[in-house]
């Protein structure tokens, strides 16, 4: 027996009917198809509806919640403001701070003015002015006691203001140079 070669046009043809067969085998054959069960796939529009309304509510609730506890946080810092002190309880001392590049042009007193509920009266405080190279003018008044500083030479001024240390009436806060650095 003699067999006769296979043209190019059946061999197409097997090959294709091979992959239309694997498609058909894949996609889970030629079985029956089912709509998917609707009953539990998307919630009513009542269930939405009080599901949304009650978010609205608990949102509403935790805003209300919130703005209280702000409200109740604000009265203590200005409680704590008012009285000049920290959380803690001790007095509040400043951030440090520092000046621009200037000079120190005028170191005196300044009488404090009677009307003030100072334990003296005729009292009087030590201070210097300082001037920076922007323009900008700096009153150190009243200066801690005990303190040091170049007049009349370019310097960098590191300060914070001390609150009043003692328990007695009427004493003030003055500020504390916490050190100096030479400008050019």
């Amino acid at each position: 027996m003699r067999s006769e070669p296979v043209s190019f046009r059946t061999k197409v043809g097997f090959v294709c009917g091979l992959v239309a067969l694997l498609v058909i085998a894949a996609a889970g054959g030629c079985g029956t198809w089912q709509p998917p069960n609707q009953r539990n796939r998307v919630p009513t529009v009542q269930a939405q509806v009080d599901q949304a309304r009650r978010a609205a509510e608990d949102a509403k609730a935790a805003a209300a919640e919130a703005q209280q506890t702000q409200k109740n946080i604000q009265a203590a810092i200005d409680q704590l403001n008012s009285q000049g002190r920290n959380s803690d309880g001790s007095g509040r001392e400043d951030r440090p701070q520092q000046t621009g590049a200037g000079v120190i042009v005028d170191f005196g007193s300044l009488q404090i003015p009677a009307d003030q509920n100072y334990v003296v009266s005729d009292d009087s405080y030590l201070g210097f002015t300082f001037n920076q190279r922007d323009g900008f003018t700096k009153r150190f008044f009243p200066v801690c006691p005990g303190q040091s500083i170049q007049a009349y030479k370019p310097v960098v001024i590191m300060y914070h203001w001390r609150h009043d240390q003692s328990s007695a009436a009427g004493k003030r806060g003055c500020y504390v140079i916490d050190g100096q650095q030479a400008s050019q």
